[in-house]
């Protein structure tokens, strides 16, 4: 870029720390937020923020991360089936561990697929991804709500299990993981994604520019081996600026509706 770029964490409250420096800032190219754009929607549509996502505008969409819901290997749960009729046995008493809290739009996205198969959850949040994997080894949780890649090793290394993966089609690297359309929810695809933003009312050209550096990023060698490394190359992430947005409303129209059945949709005036 023939820049520095100073990299400052602002971490906190759901992102929103970072969301809302972000909107503070003159709209001019030189402060970029890079995060979850998830928080884009859920932050606005519990009530910890104004801001909602045409308030930042995309450069680029890098990952799209695969969610699954795991058991531990050696446990009572091969299948998604045993889980369910657990599940059902024990009505509100399956506890599936989730990170960040209960309003989460993931974790509400894993509640949306238990009631498809007639099943009460109990979610139990947790700070840290590192305390809610303990969790499920030392078998204080049925299952956890977890991408692949932090706990690709305990896949490998058969300690963890994934039992169904919010896709549409079966994923090349598990190809008997069932998905969540093969178990009849078809509309919990959800996942985590990332990518970078500025805020919106950013010159088209410098928007035009910052893209074009940052997908130059995505495409070398070193970013393709740390994807593929970390399992974020198992569906397509890229996303330009238009698709971002396209792909924001399409996922806030889907919360919203989640949100205001559950009785949790709350605006800030």
């Amino acid at each position: 870029m023939g820049a520095q770029l100073i990299i400052v964490n602002k971490p906190g409250a759901q992102a929103l720390v970072g969301m809302n420096y972000l909107q503070e800032q003159p709209a001019d190219g030189h402060t970029l937020l890079m995060g979850g754009f998830n928080f884009f929607i859920s932050n606005y549509l519990t009530g910890r923020t104004k801001y909602r996502y045409p308030d930042f505008q995309p450069i680029l969409r890098a990952q799209y991360d695969i969610m699954m819901v795991q058991a531990l290997v050696g446990g009572k749960y091969r299948t998604f089936d045993d889980l369910i009729a657990d599940g059902k046995s024990r009505p509100g008493q399956l506890v599936v561990g989730t990170v960040g809290d209960t309003l989460s739009m993931l974790a509400l996205a894993a509640q949306v697929l238990f009631e498809k198969q007639g099943v009460e959850i109990k979610i139990v949040p947790y700070n840290r991804a590192g305390k809610m994997h303990a969790a499920l080894l030392g078998g204080h949780l049925d299952a956890m709500l977890e991408e692949a890649g932090p706990i690709g090793e305990l896949i490998e290394a058969k300690k963890i299990r994934p039992l169904v993966i919010f896709a549409k089609e079966r994923i090349e690297a598990f190809p008997d993981v069932p998905t969540t359309t093969d178990v009849g929810a078809e509309e919990v695809v959800q996942g985590a994604y990332r990518g970078i933003a500025v805020k919106a009312g950013t010159p088209g050209p410098i928007v035009d520019y910052l893209h074009g550096v940052f997908k130059k990023a995505m495409e070398t060698k070193l970013y393709k081996t740390y994807e593929r490394s970390q399992y974020m190359h198992l569906r397509p992430g890229y996303l330009g600026p238009d698709d971002s947005l396209k792909f924001l409303a399409e996922e806030e129209a889907f919360y919203t509706r989640e949100y205001k059945r559950l009785g949790v949709y709350k605006i800030m005036n």
